[in-house]
């Protein structure tokens, strides 16, 4: 690193003092984004003689100690906004040799190429963790003043949802795109003049990538993507850092962490489990957890490893490298109480990266707010979820995965309960059929139901019920007050993108046109569906007729609906009639 020129000692004296002004924070951010100097904090700034707590400005062979109450200062002058960035684990253990090539490349004048950085390795190896600890590193977020932003993405994202996350981050503006190809043309202007960190957390594939326009030639942004996928980093030309496993070390101070035992006292079959979980973060954790629930069970932790189903775990994840921290994850879920491992499989009902929140758990359920967090607690101090910054409990996706796979013959049968039990629960309308239930009566909280009621219904295949919830003014009208027109048309688009091209296939899909004894439901029509609608002609209906004008003589949206009036919300009314 270059030494400072004379005239920046000034600077620092008056940054020890706690004196900067505008124009030296200026330049301190111009001096950071070109690597002159770097700011080292927390086990970082420890590792060189200073303590965690404060900061470290390290120029040449010079460095700068910052007490707390200076660290303070200058992180509430330099550190820009964080968007969605996870909190880091509990336990984290710095990766300091991945960290800090990571940080250069990221603020390396002109490089990466196309500003593209990427982080590869396998599931459960730890990218997320390491992408959250760039995110949250000062140095990082002082070079990005408009801020550092996360996008969850995942196997099966929703591609124009999270570019209109991203377009008002950027904007402050809420859009409505209407495929990705528009969300890309909306936010390569939003993106040109911005100097911020977009991170595409779980990317999967290329065409997921192209969502957003990666290649803005002379624009500040640069992008952070993790991924499995070594060859979608080298399609997208970005500069690849493959991510190793832990170190052995690494890996005892981990262990001994999650099982509250110090790193001295672990017998050597810690060191056996260490080489069992394959020294995968994800792994050492459900395992030091399950542990420090049995302090005097090191042996049988590696005994349970050693008996697990490989050939089960195999089949349910073809093609996974590391069928131990499988192994883990199974022993980990077995050795939960019954009736607790049972509440633990019920989180298969939720989206993959969605936050799942405590309250549509009580209501899921059907027990009080103790007993749900008293659950809570116990999932994440298993190491099987954790909290994010709003208390809601979290999943891995390889954890998300595992509880998929496991449920894999149950998850429509698993969708309708949660559902008819949400209904209960918060309406108090029991029923036996989702085509029977008034979901306009849902209260305004929890949000999450009006948000994913469409997802659960779709995952459910119930058809009619979704149908009918599609075609109910009172419940649109309520879907508008508690959420947004925006939202209510992201219904339909994904329920016209995967409604079946034919009545069969729906039938087929659908339990729900017997109620839950195995009776048709009541109330059908002439044609034997609900209502009486034609059922052939009910994806046509909902694709064809949304057009920007209602039908002549049709009924007009509710005059009190906050968005009633406005050309979005027509478009969507007419899209029902």
């Amino acid at each position: 690193m270059p030494d400072l020129s004379p005239d920046l000692h000034p600077l620092l004296d008056r940054l020890q003092r706690g004196q900067l002004t505008s124009e030296d924070v200026a330049l301190l951010r111009r001096l950071l984004t070109e690597g002159r100097i770097v700011i080292a904090t927390g086990d970082r700034a420890a590792a060189i003689g200073g303590s965690a707590d404060d900061a470290v400005i390290i120029t040449g062979d010079l460095h700068i100690q910052l007490d707390s109450r200076r660290r303070a200062d200058l992180e509430r002058l330099l550190a820009s906004h964080l968007h969605n960035v996870p909190l880091l684990p509990d336990h984290y253990i710095p990766r300091e040799t991945f960290l800090t090539p990571l940080r250069e490349a990221l603020l390396r004048d002109g490089a990466p190429t196309l500003g593209i950085v990427g982080v590869q390795g396998m599931g459960g190896i730890g990218k997320s963790v390491l992408a959250a600890a760039l995110a949250r590193d000062l140095t990082v977020r002082a070079a990005f003043p408009d801020g550092v932003i996360w996008l969850a993405l995942g196997r099966e994202p929703n591609l124009t949802a999270r570019q209109e996350d991203l377009y008002l981050l950027l904007t402050g503006e809420r859009e409505n795109f209407k495929d990705p190809a528009q969300g890309r043309l909306f936010l390569t202007p939003a993106l040109q003049e911005k100097t911020c960190l977009v991170i595409l957390d779980d990317l999967w594939e290329p065409e997921h990538a192209d969502a957003f326009p990666l290649r803005l030639e002379g624009a500040r942004a640069r992008f952070l993507i993790t991924t499995r996928n070594g060859e979608l980093l080298q399609i997208l030309q970005a500069q690849s850092f493959p991510l190793d496993v832990l170190t052995p070390d690494q890996s005892l101070h981990l262990l001994a962490d999650w099982s509250g035992q110090e790193i001295a006292t672990l017998p050597e079959t810690a060191r056996q489990v260490a080489q069992e979980c394959g020294y995968l973060p994800l792994a050492l954790a459900m395992v030091g957890a399950f542990v420090r629930q049995n302090p005097e069970s090191w042996e049988r932790a590696l005994s349970r490893l050693h008996k697990a189903d490989l050939e089960k775990l195999r089949r349910l994840f073809p093609g996974y490298e590391h069928p131990t921290l499988l192994a883990a994850l199974a022993v980990s879920v077995e050795a939960l109480p019954e009736r607790t491992r049972l509440r633990y499989l019920d989180l298969a009902v939720f989206p993959e990266e969605e936050a799942i929140p405590l309250d549509v758990l009580r209501a899921f359920w059907g027990l009080d707010e103790d007993d749900v967090a008293d659950l809570a607690e116990t999932f994440v101090n298993r190491s099987l979820a954790r909290r994010d910054e709003s208390g809601n409990l979290r999943l891995h996706d390889l954890q998300h995965d595992y509880l998929r796979a496991v449920q894999k013959n149950e998850l429509p049968g698993l969708h309708r309960r949660f559902l008819l039990a949400c209904a209960c629960n918060l309406t108090g309308a029991p029923g036996e059929a989702l085509e029977d239930l008034t979901w306009a009566r849902l209260p305004a909280e929890p949000r999450y139901l009006w948000q994913r009621q469409a997802y659960h219904l779709l995952e459910a295949g119930a058809w009619d019920a979704l149908y009918r919830l599609l075609t109910d003014f009172d419940y649109l009208e309520a879907r508008c007050r508690a959420t947004s027109v925006f939202d209510l048309e992201a219904d339909y688009r994904l329920a016209l993108t995967r409604w079946p091209e034919n009545d069969a296939d729906r039938c087929a899909e659908d339990p729900g046109r017997l109620g839950a004894h195995g009776h048709p439901p009541h109330r059908l029509g002439p044609e034997g569906r609900a209502g009486g609608a034609q059922p052939a002609k009910t994806r046509d209906r909902l694709r064809d007729r949304r057009g920007p004008k209602l039908a002549h003589g049709s009924p007009r949206p509710p005059t009190d609906c906050p968005s009633a009036g406005r050309p979005d919300l027509v478009r969507v009314m007419g899209a029902i009639l």
